[in-house]
Order: C-alpha cells, then sequence, then structure tokens
C-alpha cells in the first residue's frame, strides 16, 4: 500500500501519514513515535482541497504569488494552436483579430471571414498564441503593423498647427487614436508624467510610427577584430520571405498559411 509521510521538523518522532484506506477514503494519521494518537478519513475531494491548501499556504510564506492575468488589446493578432478552442469555429493555424479586450468575463476575436467568436483570458497561452514582431510584418506585406493604443511610439509629425517640431522625434506611449473624419492630429502620447504640452507630458501628433526595439542599428554598431560582442546581427529579409512564401505556394492564400511557410523558410 503507497503511502507519504511527513516528518515534523521541531520534533522528529512525531509524524503525519497519508494513506488509503480499505474504505477507499484517504486516511491521515498522527503519530508520536510508536504510538498513533489519531486518524482523519477524507473522500477523494475532500482531500484533494486540503492538499491545495496546504499548498496555498506554503506559497503564501514563502511570498509566491500568483501568476499575471493575461491582457490583450484591440487589434491584437492571435494565433489558434487547438482545434475548436472554446468550441469556436476555429482550426490550428488561424490568426484571430482581437475585437473587444473587456466582452464578459473574458475577449472576442474575429477570424479572417469576419464571425466573432469569444475567448476566456486563460486561453492566451493555452490555445491562443500572440504573433511576434517579424510574424506582424509579414502579415501586412513588409508594411508596419497598424498601430493599437498601448503601443511604444515616435513621432513624426506633430502638431501642424500649433508648437510645429516640439515633438518630433521624441517618443512614448500611445494613450489613444481619434479616428473620426478629418482629425488632423489623432494620435495622443504620453512623453513621461509631465503636463499637457510639455516634452515630458503629452501631445496629440498627426503622425507616428511604432517603435520595434530601441537597439542600435548595425551601422551604429563599430566592429573590432576579436569582439565577437559587437558583431552587428543580420535578420532575414522579411518582405523576401514574405515573397518567397507567396510563390511556393502559387495562389491567393490566407494570412496564416503564408505566415507558415514563411516561418519553415526562415527555419523555424
Amino acid at each position: 500500500m503507497t503511502e507519504y509521510r511527513a516528518v515534523c521538523e521541531t520534533f522528529a518522532t512525531e509524524t503525519l501519514t497519508v494513506r488509503r484506506a480499505p474504505s477507499g477514503r484517504v486516511s491521515l494519521c498522527y503519530t508520536d513515535g510508536d504510538e498513533q494518537s489519531g486518524s482523519v478519513f477524507l473522500s477523494p475531494s475532500k482531500a484533494r482541497e486540503f492538499a491545495a491548501a496546504v499548498v496555498a499556504k506554503a506559497d503564501e510564506l514563502e511570498g509566491v504569488k500568483d501568476a499575471p492575468v493575461p491582457t490583450v488589446k484591440v487589434g491584437s493578432k492571435l494565433r489558434v494552436t487547438v482545434d475548436r478552442l472554446n468550441c469556436a469555429g476555429v482550426s490550428v493555424g488561424d490568426v484571430l483579430t482581437v475585437h473587444r479586450p473587456n466582452d464578459f468575463d473574458g475577449f472576442s476575436a474575429t477570424d479572417g471571414r469576419g464571425v466573432v467568436w469569444g475567448f476566456d483570458l486563460d486561453h492566451i497561452g493555452n490555445g491562443l498564441e500572440p504573433l511576434a514582431a517579424w510574424e506582424l510584418d509579414l502579415l501586412h506585406g513588409g508594411e508596419p503593423a497598424p498601430l493599437t493604443v498601448g503601443d511604444r511610439v515616435r513621432v513624426v509629425v506633430d502638431d501642424p498647427d500649433e508648437r510645429q517640431g516640439k515633438f518630433v522625434g521624441l517618443t512614448g506611449e500611445l494613450m489613444s487614436i481619434d479616428s473620426s473624419d478629418g482629425d488632423s492630429i489623432p494620435y495622443l502620447v504620453r512623453f513621461g508624467p509631465g503636463e499637457h504640452g510639455d516634452t515630458d507630458g503629452a501631445w496629440y501628433c498627426a503622425k507616428v510610427e511604432k517603435v520595434v526595439s530601441d537597439a542600435p542599428s548595425a551601422a551604429d554598431v563599430s566592429f573590432t577584430p576579436g569582439d565577437v560582442s559587437t558583431i552587428p546581427v543580420v535578420f532575414p529579409d522579411r518582405v523576401a520571405l514574405l515573397e518567397e512564401a507567396n510563390r511556393h505556394i502559387g495562389q491567393p492564400a490566407r494570412a496564416e498559411d503564408v505566415l507558415a511557410v514563411a516561418r519553415f523558410l526562415a527555419g523555424e
């Protein structure tokens, strides 16, 4: 009979033994030396609750924190990794676009046909995987991926009518996008905690670009023979991968098919 025994770290003669009782229940027996002092019998479900409570208390004492809750934004792209996830009409490889990030207790996303499906936040990393930056580049045919609120952006053109040039080149967080027709400065960018209108505050801008990485380009990296730490990293031509993927497919294809072939060509 399999049993599990915990020995007291203060008094080595005291033990707690867990075993299966003849009745099919779980038995917890307390023993001091050779003398059994008492037993507790639990159903399997109650034993699981007790075990979970023990683990939770141990985590609390060790300062273990719960895993952060996944978040999504409008326009985020997610790849399906489980067929019929959450009873939705989706298949492995499909690319979904987040439609509403706070839809009841989860979020909704549209497939390539425009059909809306509902998912739980727990599905992120467990049936849905965010697309990598280079996959987003390929998905949009080498064009920059659409901007979404929360992106880190660089100002290309600020406000042509007021304080022109003051914010050009600054980077910050995209706080909102006003898609109203005729709005010449639709992007609200926050550069820091300062006041609106300050270079460490926020300002509405006419054109911004997403900041993919703050790492220096290959042209900015000096090379010293023997110093491998300064060798520039050469990335694959993403547009070329996209064109090659289309050539191999040979017909109009779904975005997820192009991405799959491009990943194969990239050696992933």
